[in-house]
């Protein structure tokens, strides 16, 4: 006999007889919870259970010992009534639950170790949801030439020219409260039809609806807290829902960002040969992204081991400068912004017209300045997306403008004449690994005077005794962008790791 029915004492055993009560519960062991493991596992450790009762024993005299051996406290309303009449063999502990429960029209949860057991119908709950109100929105637009002019243009980037254009945009809000509020209306009424209503709307405003059966929703933005009352089964899927948001939007990521300009040798001017990377130096996933005119642009995986020579490799096909080197941190599907940029100062001159007066005197034209600014450097957003295992979907919008010269009016107004290379562009890769996008040629004149020191300097003179070259070169563009997750202090080590080695290896 099993040893729960041995230890019983005559008056619980006449308690027993009277119900025609037998229980036998087998093959089961306790497990003691783990620190920090998540309430709907509670039951992951426990081995089948076995729970006979011959014929109807009451819920309060058999659950003591059914939560004892569960390793699990109990806590029973003071309203909780029933009998159970089951016979289950080697079932897992959740269903003997849901089964003993289910006949006595009770509901049940676990709690922090604890079974709470309750009356079905109507409960409330309070939940905590912490998550920024405002709403951020982020824009990113690239522009498309193509022509005759000898522009390049693809759906991935490239430089301008004023031809034909066309614009690739991608936009993005990112409040999550609307959201969660239309997800726990539909939870909590399912479809019943909804009597009073407050709030909501806008903007971090509270939420508070009521139908005739009793349900009510109560959500306030501003303190991140929301009030349940349905059912008990209800109350349980809003949980649920909330704690797989709260999992999902709280990751974050740490990306490092090395943005940098091969100016390639001569006899690699039609650019890096990407395929070589596609062997035992690296894991790479190599992709065309886009194109046009004959030029490709590739985005392609590398793992953090073989980093090192991966950059190594670069330096073989030309000289590597590196533009920027961002860190940046954010959350899942935040937009992240970095501008390093310089604002260069041109002046844009208007002029007034003269005006003659009634005697038939001119005056004379007013020409007035205006300071204009453009932005110089590098401007990149990033929006990360974290997957199920690890897998982190980025879109990656760099652009990277600098003074290639300068334009001259009649009047000898100056201007700076920019060159700007843009990308946007989606890549997947998992936690650590590092993306590299390349692909991106654009020709660059450079001007040189050589000749006898201060000579060569010297106005019109100069000539004399120095001489000027214009040099052209190819320059292709290459970004690297690693990914690391932040979740607890494990990820923050690997993270820190990674910046380390990131960093040594330039």
């Amino acid at each position: 006999m099993n040893r729960w029915c041995q230890d019983r004492t005559p008056q619980v055993w006449g308690r027993a007889i009277r119900a025609g009560m037998c229980v036998l519960l087998a093959a089961l062991v306790a497990v003691t919870s783990q620190a920090g493991a998540e309430e709907g596992d509670w039951d992951a450790d426990l081995q089948p259970v076995s729970i006979v009762t011959n014929g109807f024993v009451g819920v309060r005299d058999i659950m003591p010992s059914v939560a004892a051996k569960l390793g699990l406290g109990l806590q029973m309303a003071p309203d909780v009534a029933g009998e159970v009449n089951v016979h289950l063999v080697d079932v897992s502990p959740r269903r003997a639950l849901d089964s003993l429960m289910d006949q006595a029209s009770l509901g049940y949860e676990v709690v922090d170790g604890v079974l709470v057991i309750h009356r079905q119908g109507m409960v409330t709950r309070w939940f905590d949801f912490d998550y920024p109100v405002t709403q951020r929105e982020g824009r990113g637009e690239l522009e498309i030439s193509a022509g005759n002019s000898g522009g390049e243009s693809s759906s991935g980037g490239g430089e301008s020219t004023n031809q034909n254009k066309s614009h690739v945009t991608s936009t993005a809000k990112m409040s999550i409260w609307p959201e969660v509020m239309e997800s726990l209306r539909t939870l909590v009424f399912a479809g019943e039809e909804i009597q009073t209503a407050a709030g909501g709307g806008g903007e971090g405003l509270s939420l508070n609806l009521a139908d005739a059966g009793g349900r009510s929703l109560v959500v306030n933005p501003m303190a991140g807290v929301i009030q349940v009352t349905t059912e008990f089964d209800r109350v349980q899927r809003v949980g649920q829902l909330l704690d797989k948001l709260g999992a999902s939007l709280q990751r974050q990521v740490a990306i490092e960002v090395r943005i940098m300009e091969v100016t390639l040798d001569r006899n690699t001017r039609t650019g890096i040969d990407w395929s070589t990377f596609t062997g035992t130096e690296a894991d790479a996933d190599l992709r065309t992204i886009g194109g046009s005119q004959g030029e490709n642009f590739f985005q392609f995986i590398v793992d953090s081991k073989h980093l090192t020579g991966t950059m190594q490799a670069l330096a073989g096909f030309g000289t590597v400068k590196t533009l920027s080197t961002p860190r940046i941190t954010t959350l899942n599907n935040q937009k992240a912004v970095v501008r390093v940029v310089k604002e260069d100062v041109y002046y844009e001159a208007t002029v007034s017209p003269s005006i003659i007066s009634s005697t038939g005197v001119a005056t004379e034209p007013i020409i007035s300045y205006t300071p204009r600014t453009v932005s110089i450097g590098v401007v990149l957003d990033v929006t990360p997306q974290v997957g199920e295992g690890g897998l982190i979907t980025m879109n990656v919008h760099p652009t990277i403008s600098d003074v290639v010269g300068v334009a001259i009016s009649p009047n000898a107004d100056q201007a700076p004449i920019l060159s700007i290379r843009e990308l946007d562009t989606v890549g997947k890769v998992r936690n650590g690994q590092t993306l590299v996008i390349a692909g991106l040629l654009s020709q660059r004149t450079e001007r040189s005077r050589s000749g006898i020191p201060l000579l060569k300097d010297i106005p019109l003179l100069g000539m004399l005794f120095g001489s000027t070259e214009m040099k052209d070169s190819n320059v292709e563009l290459v970004m690297l962008l690693t990914p690391v997750l932040m979740d607890g202090d494990e990820a923050d080590a690997v993270a820190a790791a990674e910046k380390e080695k990131f960093d040594s290896d330039m």
